[in-house]
Order: structure tokens, then sequence, then C-alpha cells
């Protein structure tokens, strides 16, 4: 990949023009973006030439002569057969295999991984959803990872998830890598989009969508060592572990977190009187030691609850 890309930038200098290279979906792979059009050979149109090279299109930004499209040819054919190749690796062959990053450098660019987790088959409802648009679909044993281009990930997901539940009555977890950018590729997007919902699933999420950015502390966590782990909660008091299995007291303390400590908000989404939530979040003082009405103490209380389930659970 990176030879192709020099041998691009070379032939840029050569011919002092800028020159792109697409898949034939009009994917920019590696070089400028020029412009992108389709042609069974070569094109001339607006002051650029279009050269189709197999499963390429090369768009260079000047007037070339058939003889300079030739050996252009030629040289990708010849020359860079190695790099080509792996430059039309298939998403499929990419996500699935051991392909280097460095070798995915430039390509995808502006494009985004989700990684839609559920073990039933829902393939039929997002071909239909995305039926005639630019999308690609890999799946894997435990869901379907999606690539494209987003304008509203977040809104298009939800809507993902309620047309899954619509058509098939499933609960769905979405997890997002970010937009592959520079040294960030679409490999990274489709890793950290399969980690996010992996994790959203080990801490109790039954559906909703969640983004890397959000998620990437719940990973670092997931990374400590499970000894370092086992020493940390062998010097807490058992009271914190009943927590844990006292159902009515964890939903309590979850929902008044999410309601970012609010209590007239908690105790409306728990249909309870705010006296009751109180009641609660007082006992859960007096077994924990922490107060969840401060913040910095509902931070600890939310990060040991996410390091049992991640790690004990």
């Amino acid at each position: 990949m990176e030879d192709f890309m020099d041998f691009c930038e070379g032939i840029g200098k050569t011919l002092n023009c800028k020159i792109g290279v697409y898949d034939l979906k009009g994917n920019l792979i590696c070089g400028e973006d020029v412009g992108y059009l389709n042609t069974d050979d070569m094109l001339i149109k607006d002051g650029l030439t279009y050269i189709k090279c197999d499963k390429v299109i090369v768009s260079v930004s000047s007037l070339l002569s058939q003889d300079a499209v030739n050996l252009l040819k030629l040289i990708i054919y010849n020359v860079y057969e190695k790099e080509a190749a792996n430059l039309m690796q298939p998403i499929e062959y990419i996500l699935k295999h051991d392909v280097p990053y460095e070798s995915l450098k430039g390509r995808y660019e502006g494009y985004k991984a989700l990684y839609i987790k559920c073990n039933e088959d829902i393939e039929d409802v997002l071909l239909n959803v995305y039926s005639g648009y630019n999308v690609e679909f890999v799946k894997d044993e435990n869901g379907i990872y999606l690539i494209k281009k987003f304008e509203d990930d977040e809104n298009e997901a939800n809507s993902i998830i309620n047309g899954i539940w619509d058509e098939k009555g499933i609960n769905v977890i979405i997890g997002s890598g970010k937009t592959v950018k520079g040294e960030y590729t679409i490999k990274h997007s489709a890793e950290n989009a399969k980690i996010s919902a992996y994790l959203a699933e080990r801490l109790g999420f039954k559906n909703g969508y969640f983004i890397y950015e959000k998620m990437v502390i719940y990973d670092l966590i997931n990374g400590l060592r499970r000894d370092f782990l086992e020493k940390l909660f062998s010097s807490i008091d058992n009271d914190f572990l009943n927590i844990l299995r006292d159902r009515e007291l964890i939903n309590t303390a979850e929902e008044f977190l999410r309601c970012d400590l609010n209590i007239s908000e908690a105790a409306r989404r728990l249909y309870i009187h705010r006296n009751t939530l109180l009641y609660r979040i007082e006992k859960i003082k007096l077994m924990t030691g922490l107060d969840i009405k401060a913040f910095e103490e509902a931070m600890v209380f939310k990060l040991l609850i996410t390091v049992y389930r991640l790690k004990f659970s």
C-alpha cells in the first residue's frame, strides 16, 4: 500500500498533476480525490483522464495521450501487481484476516463501521432498509458489520434498532467505531465497533447504540489484569457485593446515575416517590460508605460496578 501511494505521488509529480485511485464503486483507495467516473477502458472529460485498470479506476487531473495511458497501465499491472491486489481485498477479507493496518491507510476515508450484535437472522431486514444504498455488510458468528458513510450515525442506528424490533421483535445492541481518517483505518473502526457492542452487553444492556468514544474507559478497565482487580475487590466490604445482588437497589442506583444524579427525574422514571428513592440511596450509603448523591462518590460507585461486571460476572 505504501509503495502504491508513493507510486501515485511519483506519477503526479512526473506529470505535474494530481492522481487518485478508486475502486469500482467510486471509493478513493489512495492518492488525491480528483473525481470518479466509471469507464470500460479510458475516458477523457472536463480536462480529466479516467483509466480502468482491472478492478480500479485511475483518475488523472490532466489530459493524457494514449501512449501515456498504456504506460500507466503497464506499470500498474506489472510493477505494482501485488500492491494492487492488496488494495482490492474485499472488506470481508480485511475484517476476518490479519491484514496489516498500515496497508489500509487511505482506504475507506470518511466511512465508519457499526457492529450489530445479534445471534438471530436479521440480514433480510438490513438488506431491505439499505436497498439501493452504497453499504457493505460482513457477517460473523455474533452479528453483522455495517460499513458506510453516515450523515447522522446515531439516528440511523436507532432506526435500525427500532426497525428490527418492529419486524422481528428482537432487541439488538449496536456498537460504533470512529470515522476512518489518517492513521485510523476501517479495521480499527470495525474492531472498536465490535468491542463497544460486546462491552455494552457485558454491562447489562439489552439494546441501544454505543459509540467507542464513550466506551473507551470500559475498554481500558476490561484490559486490566484480573489478579490486580481481585486484590481490589478483596479489600471491599461484602455489603457492596450484596448490593450487586439486590436487583431493587442496583436498578435504583443505576437509574439515578443515568439521570445525572437528578432525584426527581430518577424517581419519575422508577415510578416511586422521591422519599423512597432517598431511602434507598441512604441504604446504599450505609452499606458501602459511598454517598452517590455526591458526584465523585457516585463515580467511584459506578467504576466498581463496571469493574465487577466486566471482569467477574
